[in-house]
């Protein structure tokens, strides 16, 4: 008993551990990957090119605030998916946890912030906003962004992919799972439904 209890140790003493480097030699601090970053690029750019439309329309500025959120957001998914936790992520656990929480954690209530439907909301014609405001009332949006159904995949996912059969698949391709982040904001971004219906679903 007492030798199992001690394990390696000897003499008393704790048994020796290496120490695990925080960010191990030789790694490289990004990913190419052309599409994650052309996609991010283009996302940027069409937010920025509505904000200038929107603002125009609307006679008056659209709202910093929500650029610069929308700006942040695009930059955390950079790092998240381009960056040092991305190159490392299939190396080490922590890099792996930190980009599922930049992810859940800062993009996606950036985007939250930022208010994407609205802008599209402001940037379409007569037709498209009656269009847009039917889809966000339909039973089907109703059903996908109940918070209920929301937190209730996200717990499931939280939870689900910690075993250890889907762990392994994980750590090989990890990007999947970061879908239930958007589950989960998608009421908050979904609700802006209500300033269309301020902003007026008649007018251009």
């Amino acid at each position: 008993m007492t030798g199992l209890l001690s394990g390696s140790s000897q003499g008393g003493r704790a048994p020796y551990r290496e120490r695990v480097p925080l960010i191990p030699p030789g790694l490289s601090f990004w990913v190419p990957d052309l599409f994650v970053a052309t996609n991010l690029v283009f996302a940027l750019a069409l937010y920025l090119w509505g904000a200038r439309r929107a603002g125009r329309r609307l006679g008056a500025r659209w709202p910093i605030g929500r650029t610069v959120a929308f700006a942040a957001a695009i930059g955390t998914l950079g790092v998240a998916y381009l960056g040092p936790f991305a190159a490392w992520a299939h190396v080490m656990f922590w890099p792996h946890m930190a980009q599922h929480l930049a992810v859940m954690m800062v993009a996606a209530p950036l985007i939250v912030l930022s208010s994407p439907v609205r802008l599209v909301f402001l940037n379409l014609g007569r037709s498209g906003r009656q269009a847009l405001i039917r889809g966000l009332r339909s039973r089907v949006m109703d059903v996908l962004t109940n918070p209920i159904l929301t937190w209730f995949l996200l717990a499931t996912v939280l939870l689900g992919i910690h075993t250890s059969a889907v762990m392994d698949w994980i750590v090989t391709d990890h990007d999947a799972v970061d879908y239930h982040a958007v589950l989960r904001h998608a009421p908050l971004v979904v609700d802006t439904r209500n300033a269309c219906r301020r902003a007026g679903a008649d007018g251009d």
